[in-house]
């Protein structure tokens, strides 16, 4: 992750950037162990700073896969801001999975 500010901030946002990672491998777990079926070996599950359309395709590079979930923001408030899955999709070169907000449990 790249950090700015002083070290105590670097610690903070350190900390909270684990926990995040943390609760993230958690899910995964879970969603691996109910899964039927052959499981996808290996699944990681990284926490990184910056924006985040730019920080995932980074990361896509090398992925054989990549799924992400969708918050449904939807119509005017997506002109505005830009949608993170709608460029993943566009702009990734291997296999998305988007899982929209109602459908995740």
């Amino acid at each position: 992750m790249e950090y700015l500010g002083s070290s105590v901030d670097h610690a903070q946002d350190h900390d909270l950037a684990e926990r995040y990672r943390q609760a993230a491998q958690q899910a995964v777990e879970g969603a691996l162990a109910r899964a039927d079926g052959a499981r996808p070996e290996p699944v990681t599950v990284q926490a990184v700073g910056g924006a985040p359309a730019e920080a995932l395709l980074a990361t896509a590079r090398n992925a054989g896969m990549i799924v992400i979930g969708s918050r449904g923001a939807g119509g005017f408030a997506r002109l505005l801001m830009g949608s993170v899955s709608s460029q993943i999709t566009h702009h990734v070169h291997c296999p998305v999975v988007v899982i929209p907000a109602q459908d995740r449990g």
